[in-house]
């Protein structure tokens, strides 16, 4: 069962149906169709879309498996044609098939740009439709008899017959022949002038595509040449990408020099195959990372046989590329790795396209993706801390760090102090030191430090014990004499309010002042001091009856 036509669209009724264009050839190396289709039911619609060549192979554009019900889409399928086919006649068919019960409509068959996402009307016969998105009905030519889009330089596709009508200074079937100076013709035998002023001042006219200044030249009276980057019909195409900018021939179009990098074709306009997105990549490590890319996924125009990966440090503007290599016909999702980078830096990071002729477009249409190095959190770090320069109430802790290629980007130090039962932050600093004041005297501390790196902190030092040194303590309280027996007296006294750290020993040091019974006789030969852990002692062999220091 093939499709039926009707005011409105294209139907399919049955379990299966067809469409076949008329013979054409294809005029690039790259195919693109679109259709604008919906179903009544998802499940089992399926679209198939062949190009048949004459003589020789099928190519299959494509499947459309993903359909939604009652909704109209706009699809797309494109294939690339190997050279050998380019310019064989082939036939383009439509396979459709549905569940029973089920019905298809097509509203729009057309050739579309392989490259572009804008596409263009083609025709077989006129058919009345309804307008896509309003409802009313509006005449949509439908499927093709020759693909639209071929006619270059000017042409134009004729209304009467879908043929290309060439400007003055072009011929053949597309209007790809510049007949160059001083020529014209649809055969290019037309002679303007027998001067070397060749065509310049002369106005020529072509049914369908109207007058102008002869190819090269332009102005009032056409005795301008045309200006730097444009050429043909009246100045009015603009030329390729020329290698290093220079201009390309103003009658023809052609690059005398050949093509800038990337671009091929005697007008230097078509693109070697690029990748239309950019890969993904995963970081496997603080050095390496994984590319991967669908090779199918494409924009331009070619036959890609290898690939290279290419990355830069995110902000510069040279690529390094990695080993070019061959693409896997099997194949459809590539994998590579890229090893050897900074830690945690910005890469920029692209697939690009080698033709079989080992040229590629490596030009700012191609995607990259902007991927960061993973990083490591450092776990055994020897600080070598130790300290320095200890006061009563002050000490200084130094330290080292030396950190490894994959370790993390260090942020700042953490240097903590023990206070009483608790560890607290004492300070962050990007130095290796730290001064520890206002503290108290005689006292035991505990310092260590971490490294605190982008990714989190490393682990501690090790603990640093330092006392600060000792001050004078004040004055012992409540000295007193408790007991006094013959020649031995026992005194006592209480600890000083401000000890100064703690206290190792008191010395008591005593000397006779005066007898009582001979004030004026000397005694001071009686005296002494000693050492004692405790707040009391005793004092022997004192004189009798004497008044002592202490």
């Amino acid at each position: 069962m093939v499709f039926a036509e009707s005011r409105d669209q294209l139907a399919l009724y049955g379990a299966s149906g067809s469409l076949t264009s008329p013979e054409t050839s294809p005029w690039a190396d790259r195919l693109c169709l679109a259709l604008l289709a919906r179903t009544t039911r998802a499940r089992g619609t399926v679209l198939d879309i062949v190009a048949q060549f004459v003589g020789g192979r099928d190519l299959h554009l494509g499947r459309w498996r993903d359909v939604q019900e009652n909704i109209w889409s706009y699809v797309r399928f494109t294939a690339d044609i190997d050279p050998e086919y380019t310019d064989k006649p082939m036939r383009i068919h439509i396979i459709a098939t549905q569940d029973d019960g089920a019905s298809m409509y097509i509203r729009k068959i057309e050739e579309c740009d392989a490259e572009e996402k804008h596409s263009t009307i083609v025709v077989k016969k006129t058919v009345s439709m309804p307008a896509v998105f309003s409802g009313k009905s509006e005449d949509i030519k439908a499927f093709a008899q020759e693909l639209s889009g071929k006619c270059i330089n000017g042409g134009i596709l004729s209304k009467k017959n879908g043929q290309c009508v060439c400007p003055p200074g072009f011929a053949g079937s597309y209007c790809a022949e510049g007949c160059g100076a001083n020529k014209f013709g649809d055969d290019c035998g037309g002679k303007c002038s027998s001067f070397t002023r060749g065509c310049q001042g002369l106005a020529l006219c072509k049914h369908e595509v109207g007058c102008d200044c002869a190819p090269g030249f332009r102005g009032r009276f056409c005795s301008d040449g045309c200006a730097q980057g444009q050429y043909g019909f009246g100045c009015r195409q603009s030329c390729g990408r020329c290698q290093d900018g220079a201009p390309c021939d103003p009658f023809t179009g052609v690059c005398p020099a050949g093509c800038e990098a990337g671009f091929f074709g005697e007008l230097c306009r078509f693109k070697y195959k690029y990748l239309s997105t950019a890969p993904v990549v995963y970081t496997h490590g603080p050095h390496d990372l994984e590319v991967v890319f669908k090779k199918d996924l494409t924009l331009g125009r070619g036959l890609p046989r290898f690939y290279k990966i290419q990355y830069r440090l995110s902000g510069e503007k040279q690529w390094t590329s990695r080993q070019t290599r061959r693409l896997q016909e099997n194949e459809d999702i590539v994998t590579a790795n890229i090893t050897g980078l900074t830690t945690w830096k910005y890469y920029d990071v692209r697939a690009v396209l080698v033709d079989l002729d080992l040229n590629s477009y490596e030009g700012e249409d191609v995607p990259y993706i902007t991927v960061r190095t993973s990083c490591v959190v450092p776990e055994e770090v020897e600080y070598y801390i130790h300290s320095s320069d200890v006061q009563s109430n002050s000490f200084q802790v130094t330290w080292l760090y030396e950190p490894r290629e994959d370790w993390c980007p260090l942020q700042h130090f953490e240097v903590w102090l023990r206070d009483s039962w608790r560890w607290v932050v004492y300070a962050r600093t990007s130095d290796t030191s730290a001064n520890f004041t206002g503290l108290l005297a005689g006292r035991r501390h505990r310092a260590r430090v971490r490294a605190v790196t982008v990714q989190g902190p490393a682990r501690f030092s090790r603990t640093v014990l330092v006392t600060t040194s000792d001050q004078v303590p004040e004055m012992v309280l409540n000295l007193h004499q408790s007991i006094a027996k013959g020649r031995t007296i026992e005194i006592k006294w209480k600890e000083p309010r401000f000890t100064a750290g703690i206290i190792k020993h008191y010395i008591v040091i005593y000397k006779c002042k005066q007898l009582v019974a001979c004030p004026d006789e000397d005694c001071s030969h009686s005296a002494g001091q000693l050492t004692v852990r405790t707040t009391h002692a005793e004092l022997q062999k004192l004189i009798p009856h004497a008044q002592y220091y202490l």
